[in-house]
């Protein structure tokens, strides 16, 4: 397989080749002699790799990395090699029995086809082909392979934050029963409250109890009641009011993006989206041009069918890269990100066991160091 890749289809490569393997190895044939003088990549090695990026391991994909660097590989071959692997992955998820057992590993390329979104594997082969091409630009081929393999990493699309599930925890300081008073004090959050908070800001992932009931938010992760009539779930304990056919306008986008089922490429592609128009069916979207990269011309018929089933009607969907006027889902997912931020570091800093510490101790708060519990 190695002498046959290596020359490219032609026979008398081959020969030549297998004549100078013969005598580099001193009569003997092996796979390890034979990647050494070819300069090809162990198959192992490649498929550490495939497994850490579908483990999201950074730690262990530069670990394997620096393995291979022992070895003096060649990183374009090396890049060729994941190319040609993720390839058959690909093939694995479209058409399964058209996958063959050539290299020795069609389970392992299944197992893999069923990890990966189909996204993720276009995804992952388009960014090595850049980077393949980009190789030669690089400082350092070793370095310039690590970014190729960092940038398939660090290209998670991300979701909208969801409300956590289980209380904070308490500080014992003797006034419990001022706590328990003030907790009492405080009014039932009903139907009518939510309602009112999720028109001001429609971002919140709040549930919506069914019309003229009350109901308390509870997040200590007790059971909650299956979703009601105009309700989708988002997350395990929490429901999102659901946008009727009806009723849906384009400002009402992010709310219904927040009860669509996508992921990988498409969730990248339309949470950075404007819904700017609708006329009937069609729904007219404009992408954010920042974000346009991986756009695809696809991706209007896959939101389109992932429309038709939230809504149960045939929908159609326009797509086009441009700027935007209106807060795209992203920008409101990263706006409560941000406020979180800012009211984590304003409570760090007003709490009396902090300011005592920095007064008495002279410590002080590491920058970076403050994170929102929710």
């Amino acid at each position: 397989m190695a002498f046959g890749r290596a020359a490219d289809g032609s026979m008398r490569d081959a020969m030549s080749l297998t004549d100078q393997a013969i005598s580099y190895g001193s009569g003997k044939i092996t796979d390890v002699e034979v990647s050494a003088m070819l300069g090809t990549i162990d198959q192992a090695s490649v498929q550490k790799l495939v497994q850490s990026l579908i483990d999201l391991d950074g730690k262990n994909l530069l670990q394997v990395v620096a393995d291979m660097s022992e070895q003096s590989p060649d990183y374009a071959s090396a890049l060729a090699e994941l190319l040609s692997t993720l390839h058959r992955i690909a093939i694995a998820q479209a058409l399964p029995e058209a996958l063959d057992n050539s290299q020795g590993d069609r389970e392992k390329i299944l197992q893999w086809a069923q990890a990966l979104p189909a996204e993720d594997v276009q995804l992952f082969y388009q960014t090595a082909l850049l980077g393949r091409r980009d190789l030669p630009l690089a400082p350092d081929p070793r370095a310039g392979f690590e970014m190729v393999l960092l940038r398939m990493l660090a290209f998670k699309p991300q979701g909208l934050m969801e409300l956590p599930t289980q209380k904070m925890p308490q500080k014992n300081t003797g006034a419990g029963d001022t706590a328990k008073k003030s907790e009492a004090a405080l009014p039932p959050v009903t139907a009518k409250t939510v309602e009112a908070v999720v028109k001001a800001d429609p971002t919140l992932t709040l549930p919506f109890p069914g019309e003229g009931t009350d109901a308390t938010l509870n997040l200590a992760g007790s059971k909650v009641p299956p979703p009601g009539k105009g309700e989708v779930r988002r997350g395990s304990d929490f429901a999102v009011k659901k946008i009727t056919y009806e009723s849906a306008t384009p400002t009402d986008w992010p709310m219904i993006y927040l009860g669509l089922s996508v992921s990988g490429i498409l969730q990248n592609t339309t949470m950075h989206c404007e819904c700017i128009e609708r006329k009937a069916n069609l729904f007219s979207f404009t992408l954010d041009e920042n974000y346009s990269t991986l756009f695809d011309v696809s991706h209007q018929q896959r939101l389109a069918d992932v429309l038709s089933e939230y809504f149960n009607e045939n929908i159609q969907v326009k797509i086009s890269p441009g700027k935007i006027t209106q807060e795209t889902p992203a920008m409101i997912a990263e706006r409560e990100r941000s406020a979180r931020q800012h009211e984590a570091e304003i409570a760090i800093q007003q709490d009396p066991i902090v300011q005592q510490l920095i007064s008495q101790s002279n410590a002080s708060v590491r920058p970076g160091t403050i994170e929102p519990l929710i």
